[in-house]
């Protein structure tokens, strides 16, 4: 960003940051996320890197920006609470079990890249944008359960999903605990009326079967090319999934 900053004070017209929405605070105080939302994530670098280059961003004399938070944006990739999507499948496709953190029934907001494209656009070069801050997402959110369910019949298999509280995960493995408690763990809602207002009105695939479409197609793309693939968790995560279904007897 300092870089950036350099390179084009006073030599654009327009600068567009691409930050993210898992900038927003952690835990939430709302179960709505609008620009009004404090950014503040004790959790996760990545958001405290992205909230400093806001600050820098906003601190520069002589050069107007746009700052643009998108959330979960999907195109090739399979959403999981994990990111690690590609292993989401090849669980899937090997009948090993899966893990959702909490009852699963958390909404969770999916925006097709290509939805996304359509407002992103219309900041360009549009007055109304500079010096604001905006994220872009879909209206509709799914939860996690709905989600991995349609990645399984996507794939033709029916998904063995264990559901494990947020703090038992963290306590088998630490470095989950950016991602859950800095994003993956709460509610992901958003008011989209600031950029609307700016960009004009758009809509986004409310069909969680087609907003899966093109994530699932590659990702039988890259099986196909390259065979099942094991992830070093594998053990930990089949470990988490025996040990929390043997609760209880």
């Amino acid at each position: 960003m300092r870089r950036d900053l350099h390179t084009f004070r006073g030599r654009a017209g327009q600068y567009i940051f691409i930050s993210s929405a898992s900038v927003y605070q952690k835990p939430p105080r709302h179960y709505v996320t609008t620009e009004q939302t404090p950014a503040a994530n004790p959790y996760w670098k990545y958001s405290q890197d992205k909230i400093a280059c806001e600050n820098a961003l906003r601190a520069t004399k002589g050069l107007a920006w746009t700052i643009v938070r998108p959330s979960h944006t999907v195109r090739v990739g399979i959403p999981s609470v994990f990111n690690d999507g590609d292993s989401v499948a090849h669980r899937m496709l090997a009948k090993r079990p899966v893990l959702i953190p909490g009852d699963g029934t958390t909404p969770w907001t999916l925006t097709r890249s290509a939805d996304f494209a359509r407002p992103f656009v219309r900041l360009f070069g549009n007055p109304k944008a500079l010096g604001e801050t905006f994220h872009i997402t879909s209206d509709h959110a799914f939860t996690w359960n709905a989600i991995y369910r349609a990645i399984g019949a996507g794939l033709g298999v029916e998904p063995d999903i264990v559901h494990v509280p947020t703090d038992t995960l963290i306590r088998y493995h630490r470095d989950w605990e950016a991602l859950l408690m800095g994003e993956k763990s709460f509610v992901s809602l958003f008011d989209n009326s600031k950029v609307k207002d700016v960009a004009g009105d758009f809509a986004c695939e409310s069909d969680l079967a087609k907003v899966l479409e093109e994530p699932i197609a590659t990702v039988k793309a890259r099986i196909k090319a390259g065979g099942p693939q094991a992830s070093e968790l594998d053990p930990l995560m089949d470990r988490v999934a025996k040990e929390q279904r043997g609760l209880g007897g």
